[in-house]
């Protein structure tokens, strides 16, 4: 399965490795270019991506979003070009599924 985490801080770092640890899934994350996450990736071995287009073109069956609640709906906005079979699942309080949808 093709998982994608947008937000690659703390939560989404756990998320991440955790994934990783099981072995049986395609880990990415998508984050804002950051020296520290890009040394994550490195190290731990997954792609990561710097917007929306790129995720997007990727195909993910799951989108991971641990963006804080302010980010979230933008962040949203750079990926309606997922697949409607895609699910995403949001991390972020206050954010209602009809603003996901």
């Amino acid at each position: 399965m093709k998982i994608t985490v947008i937000g690659v801080g703390n939560m989404g770092s756990a998320i991440i490795k955790g994934l990783l640890n099981r072995g049986n899934d395609e880990v990415a994350g998508m984050n804002p270019v950051n020296p520290r996450v890009s040394k994550l990736a490195k190290k731990a071995g997954f792609a990561l991506y710097h917007s929306g287009e790129e995720v997007v073109s990727q195909k993910p069956d799951v989108v991971v979003l641990t963006t804080p609640a302010p980010v979230t709906l933008s962040v949203l906005k750079k990926l309606q070009g997922l697949g409607k079979k895609t699910v995403i699942i949001s991390a972020a309080a206050g954010i209602r599924i009809a603003e996901i949808s």
